[in-house]
């Protein structure tokens, strides 16, 4: 039928449209914000109305909501332990602890963060990115880093888990080794704290 066959070809078009807005807004929204406080603040100075106050006042407002979700829900960055770079593209999966049951997936940014909103509750997290071993062997910063231990979220409300992931690299020698020993997807993609 061609009008399905249509709805479904536009269907189809607007998902991958706003998924490419999804992707591509967190970059943009920065620049906006800061043109939109110039902006504002030019206004204020040439022609300083109620309006413009309120504006500028907003945009003041907005950026120090922005500076305290940053700092108190910042996230946590997948890094390469030892470039001490970000991740990008990697693989961060959230598991109840109890249950051993996927909770949720993020695949970090461009600098290798990632963040997970989780209820009460103990969790495990895994990451995994072709090149790569995890958790990191190199480094025990335990305080800043995450090494496998279980993840506490407060009990009284929702938490945001963002902890520090380092990675190991692997040399292009081992990761064919791994190869050929025949080692699964489950390994690579599956969870570690099953028996």
């Amino acid at each position: 039928d061609p009008i399905t066959k249509r709805k479904t070809t536009i269907n189809s078009w607007i998902k991958t449209k706003l998924a490419y807005a999804r992707e591509e807004f967190p970059k943009w929204s920065r620049y906006l914000y800061f043109v939109g406080f110039g902006f504002s603040i030019i206004t204020t100075a040439i022609s300083p109305m109620l309006y413009n106050f309120a504006v500028l006042t907003f945009y003041v407002l907005l950026g120090l909501v922005y500076l305290f979700f940053a700092i108190r829900f910042g996230g946590g960055k997948l890094y390469d332990s030892k470039s001490k770079k970000g991740i990008v593209g990697g693989f961060v999966r959230l598991f109840d602890a109890k249950q051993n049951k996927l909770i949720d997936n993020q695949i970090t940014d461009k600098t290798g963060r990632y963040s997970f909103i989780a209820e009460s509750g103990k969790y495990n997290l895994l990451a995994a990115k072709e090149g790569y071993t995890f958790p990191s062997k190199d480094q025990k910063d335990l305080r800043k880093t995450y090494y496998g231990s279980l993840v506490n979220v407060n009990k009284e409300k929702k938490g945001v888990i963002g902890i520090d992931l380092a990675m190991d690299p692997v040399s292009k020698k081992e990761m064919d080794l791994k190869k050929l020993k025949g080692r699964g997807r489950r390994e690579k993609f599956g969870s570690p704290f099953s028996a």
